[in-house]
């Protein structure tokens, strides 16, 4: 595969009105996810007030609680979130993954995180001290700012994959491109990285913009408790940005692969962007309209968001851990990546 080549693919995905377009839409979702977060921090901010909690939390810095009675306070509610697990699993007879399930477990580690090594420390927070919240911090910002624009630029990746392989089918460009001196796998290579870059510089810009407007906008960057896995229990701060974005990426690049995968075997334009559209949303509509019900095997289809198991709430839909979605977003990837380069080279233009 030659630079001109790739080059060549790379830029049409700015070509003409395109960049114009696209930053014009790039703009206006900007602004709307800018104003949506203030927003939130409004809202949440009075109920804070109203709660007598500053940001989400209490630290026990600012509380006349002894460590001795805070941590009785932790045993005691401990105590009855296993009570809780216990009955949840007696009345629903589970024995796989459910996401209430998921949650107690993530309270049960946080708290016994919490009694095990201690209470009375800077870092400690109450357990209940409005969880989850949207807090008024830079990496809060940036993780929400990133996740959104995320969205618009699977859009945009979708669209421009769809262009340069479905629609070149259809225009008959894809011939002509043929007559090349270029072997049909150096095309293929030129084509699919080209749409991997457009995508990953789109989301870094919007990284980067997150990262200069929340540098001034938000100050305090304060640690916050994660939970892995349901289990796992550790402070984040900073690193949280970093972490976020990668996972970000990672989401974004499997639905880019698979569109481009969509956009190879059907030849079709129109099925490319209407199945690509309606597997990403599938996720988020099905909780919307079901709340965390049990789908079975979909779930293996739609879990690839692998930052949710940082999270007490866990991952959007049940039966996935996180090293079985990480696994099997690269076996997807490896299977989408093969099909599309059989296909490719063996189809008959």
């Amino acid at each position: 595969m030659t630079f001109s080549l790739f080059s060549g693919e790379f830029k049409k995905g700015f070509s003409g009105n395109r960049k114009f377009i696209l930053a014009a839409v790039l703009f206006l979702f900007a602004f709307l996810f800018i104003l949506s977060f203030e927003t939130l921090i409004y809202f949440e901010n009075d109920i804070i007030e109203q709660l007598g909690y500053e940001n989400g939390t209490q630290s026990l810095q600012e509380t006349d609680i002894s460590e001795e009675d805070l941590t009785a306070y932790y045993t005691e509610n401990l105590n009855l979130l296993k009570a809780q697990r216990e009955e949840y699993l007696k009345e629903n007879n589970y024995d796989n993954f459910d996401t209430t399930l998921y949650i107690i477990d993530s309270n049960i580690a946080i708290l016994e995180y919490l009694i095990e090594n201690g209470t009375a420390t800077e870092n400690s927070y109450y357990i209940y001290s409005y969880n989850g919240a949207i807090r008024e911090t830079f990496a809060d910002f940036v993780d929400f700012f990133t996740s959104a624009m995320s969205s618009v630029i699977i859009v945009f990746a979708v669209i421009f994959a769809s262009s340069v392989f479905a629609e070149e089918y259809k225009t008959g460009t894809m011939r002509l491109i043929l007559t090349r001196p270029y072997f049909r796998k150096d095309i293929l290579r030129a084509k699919v990285l080209s749409v991997y870059l457009y995508a990953l510089i789109l989301l870094i810009v919007s990284f980067i913009g997150a990262c200069i407007y929340g540098g001034i906008r938000f100050k305090d960057n304060a640690t916050f408790m994660a939970v892995f896995n349901s289990s796992n229990v550790f402070f984040m701060g900073g690193e949280q940005v970093i972490l976020s974005f990668v996972f970000i990426a990672l989401n974004t690049m499997f639905f880019v692969q698979l569109s481009l995968w969509l956009s190879v075997v059907s030849k079709s334009t129109a099925l490319t962007l209407t199945l690509s559209f309606i597997l990403f949303f599938a996720g988020s509509l099905w909780k919307t309209v079901t709340g965390y019900a049990y789908i079975g095997y979909a779930s293996y289809l739609t879990n690839m968001d692998l930052g949710a198991f940082f999270t007490v709430t866990g991952p959007l839909l049940k039966g996935m851990n996180f090293y079985a979605s990480f696994a099997l977003t690269v076996v997807y990837c490896l299977f989408f990546n093969a099909t599309q380069f059989i296909v490719f080279n063996r189809r008959d233009i």
